[in-house]
C-alpha cells in the first residue's frame, strides 16, 4: 500500500536512486561498473522533477482561478473531478 502510493504521488524516482546509491556504497565493485550512469540518471530525475513540478502546479493553480477563461476551467474541473 505505501509503494503504491509513493508510485503515485511521483516520488519513487529520488527513492530509488538514493537506496540504488546506498545498495552501490556497499557493494564498491558496483559502483565502479555503474557509478556514471545512475549519478546522470538520478540528477535528471531529481533536477527534472524539481523544475517541472513548480511549474506544473503553477499552471494549474492559474486554470483553476479562471486565468485561461472560464471554459478552460469549467473543462479542467470536468477531468479533475471525474
Amino acid at each position: 500500500m505505501i509503494l503504491a502510493e509513493v508510485v503515485r504521488t511521483g516520488i519513487a524516482t529520488p527513492i530509488f536512486f538514493l537506496l540504488f546509491i546506498i545498495v552501490l556504497a556497499l557493494i564498491p565493485e558496483l559502483t565502479v561498473l555503474l557509478s556514471a550512469p545512475v549519478v546522470v540518471a538520478g540528477f535528471n530525475a531529481l533536477f527534472g522533477m524539481s523544475i517541472a513540478l513548480p511549474i506544473v502546479q503553477s499552471v494549474i493553480r492559474h486554470i483553476e482561478a479562471g486565468g485561461f477563461g472560464e471554459e478552460i476551467a469549467s473543462e479542467y474541473k470536468k477531468l479533475s473531478f471525474s
